[in-house]
């Protein structure tokens, strides 16, 4: 994400959908402290028009670590994305597994 504000990435699932129940978020393993605090589980079925399926504010981490959180909506999408809203502004990620 280089520090850019609101970074995000995306994982298009191409050929098929997804009704998320839940998402798991992998933080960042190497220890730089990037967790992303203030963020947005989004989904696409194009790639244009996005719904917020779940928001974070202040989300607490303790070192390297791994948390799930359901999902709640009954949409189906193909294109979902997890979008940083605050600081630190850089979007690190070791793992996101997606459950439906």
């Amino acid at each position: 994400s280089m520090g850019a504000p609101k970074a995000y990435f995306e994982v298009d699932l191409v050929a098929v959908t997804l009704r998320p129940t839940y998402f798991a978020f992998r933080n960042d393993y190497g220890g730089g402290g990037n967790h992303p605090r203030t963020f947005e589980l989004q989904g696409s079925v194009d790639g244009r028009s996005w719904t917020t399926l779940r928001q974070h504010t202040n989300e607490g981490w303790n070192g390297k670590s791994a948390k799930a959180w359901p999902v709640h909506g009954h949409a189906y999408f193909r294109i979902f994305r997890i979008q940083n809203l605050g600081a630190p502004h850089h979007l690190c990620c070791s793992g996101l597994e997606l459950y439906g």
